[in-house]
């Protein structure tokens, strides 16, 4: 559907009907085969034909990830430090139901499960657009233009700015923190969380 950004939710729920269509079929090609050394022959030959294609599919999906989790080691921390998972959950205590929080993308992959919250940009399937919002985001977190950055996080309805200790934007973050338009709520040992104002 090119009028959609990918999104898993959507892959999910057509593959099934096509993975039974498919078997039905792979049943009546076997079920047509009377012979016994034709069903030997052409049961190794599709059953095996089907499992390489899908072997190879899935191995090109995994190289690619795997490029691109190299390319992008930067983005993914090895573990959630206490910090962290202290204010994920100081979020779900202190922000209301619908609040939006802007995290880096790892991050926000996990303070929806711990939180509760939404998130700007999270996981890079389950974000509708994300190539769009990461590259807005990444835009006005780097580009040190407080006015624009008040424009985004207005525009967005972003509540809360969640970053890390380890977050490659805090550089970027830290000087909007002394912005009239932000005020730390949170911090603890190099993690904060501004509040959006």
């Amino acid at each position: 559907m090119p009028f959609l950004s990918f999104q898993r939710r959507l892959l999910t729920g057509l593959h099934i009907p096509f993975a039974l269509l498919a078997t039905v079929a792979l049943i009546r090609i076997i079920d047509e085969v009377k012979s016994p050394l034709t069903r030997f022959i052409v049961l190794p030959v599709v059953g095996g034909g089907a499992l390489l294609a899908t072997t190879i599919f899935n191995m090109r999906v995994m190289i690619g990830a795997f490029d691109h989790d190299t390319m992008q080691s930067y983005t993914h921390a090895h573990h959630i430090d206490r910090d962290e998972l202290s204010g994920m959950k100081w979020l779900e205590e202190n922000t209301k139901p619908y609040d939006i929080i802007l995290a880096d993308p790892f991050f926000g992959n996990i303070i929806p499960a711990v939180s509760g919250r939404f998130v700007y940009v999270g996981h890079r399937i389950q974000t509708i657009d994300y190539d769009a919002k990461f590259a807005e985001y990444h835009e006005y977190a780097t580009t040190p233009n407080p006015p624009n950055f008040k424009k985004f996080l207005k525009t967005a309805n972003i509540a809360y700015v969640f970053v890390s200790k380890y977050d490659i934007y805090k550089a970027w973050h830290m000087p909007f923190s002394n912005e009239p338009f932000l005020r730390v709520v949170w911090e603890r040992n190099g993690a904060f969380i501004l509040k959006a104002f």
